[in-house]
């Protein structure tokens, strides 16, 4: 990967597998919005687009053929929204409507 993380998603989506958001593994714990692509075959990283929002500890999961990011925190800050990407086809993570409860 191209960047240290902890706490991050990880979704396979089609034959593809991501690392998305996380912190940095230091004691500050700086949250990250950052996306790796990981090509297993050659075991290198290669950068998606970002998340709209930092999040660490975020549910993520694959949903017909897009990634899905939900919740997570950033410190002390939990969130309740939720952001979905589909690699190959959309520009950007687009937001959509809020979980009932940040977690």
């Amino acid at each position: 990967m191209t960047t240290r993380r902890s706490s991050v998603g990880v979704p396979s989506v089609g034959s593809s597998v991501y690392a998305v958001g996380g912190y940095d593994g230091h004691s500050s714990r700086h949250c990250l919005n950052t996306v790796c692509l990981l090509i297993c075959e050659q075991i290198v990283g290669v950068l998606g687009e970002p998340l709209r929002e930092v999040r660490s500890g975020a549910a993520v999961c694959s949903l017909n053929g897009s990634m899905v990011a939900a919740g997570g925190h950033e410190g002390a800050t939990v969130r309740d929204t939720v952001e979905i990407y589909n690699p190959g086809v959309d520009d950007d993570w687009a937001l959509i409507p809020n979980m009932s409860a940040p977690r």
